[in-house]
């Protein structure tokens, strides 16, 4: 049997964040949500702490934000500020992290994801643009796997996985 595979999910609240969360509900059991982020939208944050009882950390942009969802949830740790997405990925266990951000704050939380050797499912492309030799650098070296699930992401892939990769030039 496999077992079953913990899921951080930053950018819960966006539109990747909701087909994860659709694809969790629909995969018997195989994937547990254990950590999120919703940088502003709260809101969105206590409605999937209610139905989500194996979230024990959450990330909020804000402090304020973070106290409110606190106080509703005091068995949840809430990370908050400029170091939050940073030290939710860095200190919660999980297998999976889904970087589902937007712009270049994705690239931090990416890099230490794959530097703690763990499954990187990325949708954010100003990780690579910003990060891309980075990356590379640290999957080179056997940490972690990559995996592209945004569709311009998907789409360079396959087209990539069925061609000689002598013949790809940059521009």
């Amino acid at each position: 049997m496999d077992q079953i595979k913990k899921v951080l999910l930053l950018g819960a609240s966006g539109s990747i964040g909701g087909q994860t969360i659709d694809i969790i509900n629909e995969a018997n059991g195989k994937f547990v949500l254990t950590a999120f982020s919703v940088g502003n939208k709260w809101e969105v944050a206590k409605e999937l702490l209610e139905k989500y009882k194996t979230v024990k950390f959450v990330y909020v942009k804000d402090f304020e934000n973070a106290r409110k969802l606190h106080k509703l949830f005091p068995h949840v740790k809430f990370y908050f500020g400029k170091h939050g997405l940073a030290n939710i990925t860095r200190r919660v266990d999980y297998d999976i992290c889904i970087d589902a951000l937007v712009g270049f704050v994705g690239l931090e939380p990416a890099v230490i994801a794959l530097k703690r050797n763990r499954t990187l499912c990325l949708a954010n492309k100003e990780a690579l643009v910003a990060g891309g030799t980075l990356i590379n650098s640290i999957l080179s070296k056997g940490k972690g796997k990559l995996f592209p699930i945004d569709s311009e992401h998907v789409a360079l892939a396959k087209c990539l996985a069925n061609c000689d990769k002598k013949d790809v030039k940059r521009s």
